[in-house]
């Protein structure tokens, strides 16, 4: 509008008044006085007898994105104070409750002298155009977000719970969903248990159609019926309903697939004996990969006596679930020709290094006496395994070494064996039990402090485990296998320990000493000197490591008030010193010399064969509760 050449905003009244432009004209500077046209007291509601008003009376008040503006803030008075307003979006609410979003366009009125005397503001209705585009970016956000949870459904029962939590009350009371075969016969129905209860209201049928293919039909209802809006919108829900519905089934047919073929890599079923329970779980990770590369398997040799083994073969997949089973069934095949578990481990990377170069394989392998309960096995990168004593105590058994694949050829590879005891239970797993929250350290602690707490007549530990560190599953896929040692006509024996290993294998033995100082606070008087006994079993172990290369048996019983140690080995023979050497710069005997002095007893003993034992009393006092019989 052309305001040129206008003196006053009394001049411009006469002629706003006849524009069908709704129209408010600013009277003064201060915007005291206001003129209102026709066009726009008819938009607002406001009486038709008169256009002016005092500011204050005006029957509206301005806001913008749902805050009430200040009149310092208002389009007219900024006009007024020199600030021209090039369309704007004012929301103008009629007491009355009416509200408006106005196209808002002000600029200042000048006299001939150029000083403001007023203002004018031409305002557009907009109302209807920015509530449809609100309601159509409202309908793209929703079938946005709504895409975004049925692309995440792995099941039909999903979409569809999806479609019900989306669709019910918002735009529908209820609905159905029939899924059709390709001849057009309907084979599964959700939902129908209410539609007794959907007499007197609309429906509207929705077909579901993918790729070309019809695959079935959602039926809605709503009692007020259905507008052309939302008919548009639930037409778009069914064809992504439609997509989502298609990858479900085929999601849910490669998972039968998958976990058929998993099961067939897995052993069909575990040995059944008198003297040894067994219970095992494996679980895919929920990250869609379906099939991973976690194994165990637990078979009986010919000998009577049982070969188990648990691994994980990094990756994901087919490929890592194929070349599990060969690692797997190289370990088993193996096994009835030889069963010393180094050997079994240093064969199966051989036949990896040979085909899969690249891949990496961490596993454990153990062989299980039923009658002795003597217990030998191997490690290659793996989790340490748990051996859980009857009385509820566990202890984390020593291992050591590089996964398969990594490891040198001239490393020490060693075993170690344990004997298992009348009610005690062996606890093989992979690291999808210990790092569901990213922590391992943390996911040991609490697999132990779960293994504690298991009732001590626990039929299915690995299921009771799997219960309790995964009631919401894991990423990653899952494998415990656990062995209860339940001899027949056993009595169960004094705690003892028995541990044998090959002394040339130094990293064991720092390992079992860390081990042995664990055992002996587990059963010993909080108040006992472990830093004494520690030193006195590394200064033990330190010296067979030096001077008996080979086999070294370690037994720790609790035949009265303290731990008696016994190592045999078959080194030189030796003397216990006794005292001091005379020479303080000499190292040589200052070792056994602080064994005697931190001991209760320390004595040397050549046996026949070249085996010497070596026998101290720990100054170890043992709980007050006593020694768990």
């Amino acid at each position: 509008m052309d305001i040129t050449g206008l003196h006053s905003p009394r001049e411009l009244v006469a002629l706003v008044d006849a524009l069908p432009i709704p129209t408010i004209v600013a009277l003064d500077p201060e915007v005291t006085l206001a003129y209102v046209n026709a066009a726009m007291r008819e938009l607002l509601g406001m009486p038709s007898d008169e256009g002016v008003f005092a500011s204050e009376d005006l029957p509206y008040r301005h806001e913008v994105h749902a805050r009430a503006l200040s009149k310092e803030e208002e389009p007219l008075f900024r006009a007024a104070q020199g600030d021209a307003v090039i369309g704007e979006t004012v929301e103008f609410i009629c007491h009355g409750g009416a509200r408006f979003e106005l196209l808002t366009f002000a600029q200042p009125l000048r006299n001939e002298e150029g000083r403001i005397v007023g203002a004018v503001g031409n305002f557009t209705d907009v109302t209807a155009v920015r509530r449809a585009e609100r309601r159509s970016a409202d309908r793209l956000a929703f079938l946005t977000a709504l895409g975004s949870r049925l692309g995440d459904a792995l099941s039909v029962e999903s979409v569809f719970s999806e479609l019900e939590r989306a669709l019910v009350p918002r735009y529908a009371t209820q609905l159905v969903m029939l899924l059709a075969d390709d001849d057009g016969r309907i084979f599964d129905v959700r939902g129908a248990d209410s539609v007794e209860a959907w007499a007197g209201e609309s429906y509207l049928h929705l077909s579901m159609v993918s790729h070309g293919r019809a695959i079935g039909t959602i039926i809605v209802c709503k009692r007020e019926g259905f507008n052309a809006e939302d008919q548009q919108l639930l037409h778009e829900v069914a064809r992504r309903a439609a997509t989502a519905v298609q990858n479900a089934q085929l999601f849910e047919h490669n998972q039968t697939a998958s976990k058929v073929f998993q099961e067939a890599l897995l052993p069909a079923k575990l040995p059944s004996l008198d003297e040894v329970r067994f219970d095992a779980v494996y679980a895919a990770g929920d990250d869609r990969a379906l099939i991973g590369g976690d194994w165990y398997d637990a078979f009986q040799l010919p000998d009577g006596r049982i070969a188990v083994s648990i691994g994980d073969v990094t990756g994901r997949g087919v490929i890592a679930a194929a070349l599990m089973g060969k690692v797997r069934q190289t370990i088993s095949g193996l096994s009835f020709y030889e069963s010393d578990p180094v050997k079994l481990l240093d064969t199966a990377e051989l036949a990896l290094i040979r085909r899969y170069p690249d891949s990496i394989v961490t596993a454990v392998v153990g062989v299980l006496d039923p009658v002795s309960g003597e217990f030998i096995y191997a490690t290659a990168g793996h989790p340490p395994p748990f051996l859980r004593r009857a009385d509820g105590t566990v202890l984390r058994l020593p291992c050591h070494g590089l996964p398969l694949g990594l490891r040198e050829s001239d490393e020490d590879h060693s075993s170690v064996t344990f004997r298992v005891l009348p009610g005690d239970t062996l606890l093989l797993y992979t690291d999808g039990v210990t790092e569901v929250e990213h922590d391992p350290v943390q996911g040991e602690i609490r697999l132990a402090e779960a293994l504690s707490a298991m009732p001590r007549t626990c039929e299915q530990p690995a299921h009771f485990l799997q219960r309790t560190l995964l009631p919401h599953g894991s990423r990653d896929d899952v494998a415990l296998l656990s062995l209860t040692y339940i001899p027949v006509h056993a009595q169960r024996r004094n705690e003892v320990l028995e541990i044998k290993f090959d002394s040339r294998d130094v990293r064991m033995a720092r390992d079992l000493r860390i081990f042995m100082a664990r055992y002996l606070r587990a059963y010993g008087a909080e108040t006992a000197d472990y830093n004494s006994a520690e030193l006195v079993i590394g200064e033990l172990l330190g010296n067979a490591a030096r001077h008996a290369r080979g086999p070294i048996e370690i037994h720790i019983s609790w035949n009265g008030a303290y731990p008696v140690l016994s190592m045999l080995d078959h080194g030189p023979a030796y003397d216990p010193a006794l005292a001091a050497p005379l020479d303080v710069y000499n190292e040589g005997g200052r070792g056994l010399f602080l064994v005697a002095l931190l001991t209760r007893a320390f004595t040397v003993t050549r046996l026949f064969g070249g085996v010497n034992e070596t026998r101290v009393e720990l100054d170890v006092p043992q709980k007050l509760a006593g020694v768990p019989a």
